[in-house]
């Protein structure tokens, strides 16, 4: 449903704010993810992964202090998206780290989490997720133009990182979703 609601509330952004041509196929290839890996979801539910977890674990929220790390500015305010697999709120943070152009220290984050989870299945997902979760910033930065109110600057720099998200999900479907790896190196 989430990522149904990402499509159908940025279709109009397509060819206005947003390459169609990729718009389209990030959408066709999340559907066949889905689809191709339903049992595998079913499985994840049945095994507990999914939990009331961050919903919006970005590395803008996330602090190390002196007496430990600190997480900061969970979705409260809608339980759908909250509650959610483990992996998908991994994602966030992994996605996050990739676009600041932190692939070694995601590599980690995710290699520490599969063997302390013992969860090797999330090298099947962490892509799909991360393409999710790059289109969910696309979603939300289309939101902000169209509210319009921005000043030229503001704008210019909402339209690159709109365009570089776009550019992540649309590389993340065509490399990753299309044929994800089973096992990496746990």
């Amino acid at each position: 449903a989430n990522c149904a609601e990402n499509f159908d509330q940025t279709e109009m952004f397509a060819g206005r704010y947003l390459n169609e041509r990729m718009f389209q196929i990030i959408r066709r290839a999340t559907r066949s993810f889905l689809q191709k890996h339903r049992e595998l979801f079913d499985e994840r539910i049945a095994g507990g992964k999914i939990r009331d977890g961050h919903g919006d674990l970005r590395v803008g929220h996330v602090y190390f202090e002196e007496d430990g790390i600190k997480i900061i500015d969970c979705v409260e305010f809608n339980d759908r998206f909250r509650y959610a697999d483990c992996a998908c709120d991994l994602a966030f943070l992994a996605m996050d780290l990739d676009f600041e152009g932190f692939a070694e220290i995601e590599q980690q984050l995710l290699q520490t989490f599969a063997r302390q989870a013992e969860d090797k299945d999330i090298f099947v997902l962490i892509d799909f997720y991360k393409c999710y979760r790059a289109f969910v910033r696309v979603k939300v930065n289309c939101l902000q133009l169209q509210a319009g109110g921005l000043g030229d600057d503001v704008r210019k720099r909402l339209l690159e990182e709109t365009h570089t998200y776009l550019e992540l999900a649309y590389r993340l479907s065509l490399i990753h979703i299309s044929e994800p790896t089973r096992l990496r190196r746990i």
